[in-house]
């Protein structure tokens, strides 16, 4: 998971993005590295992004953590206000 640093905001909602796809959930690992990479980019997030992650996460049924959500809606609210 070291090598999410890398990811971008792309990288990180396609990830999760493919998972939820397959009907998938990914192990605590995985999942605990795109949620810190998702928080750690969420600046840059553009509205696709944030959609497809919050999607993938519904699809899993699985809740994200209050930080990931609240920035999820920081930056959805964000991206609509231009």
């Amino acid at each position: 998971v070291d090598t999410m640093q890398g990811f971008d905001p792309q990288n990180v909602a396609n990830t999760i993005w493919a998972f939820a796809t397959l009907g998938v959930t990914p192990g605590d690992e995985l999942l605990g590295g795109v949620e810190r990479r998702a928080v750690d980019t969420m600046q840059g997030f553009d509205p696709q992004n944030v959609a497809n992650t919050i999607w993938a996460y519904a699809t899993l049924g699985v809740t994200p953590g209050k930080e990931l959500l609240g920035g999820v809606e920081r930056r959805a609210v964000d991206t609509m206000q231009g």
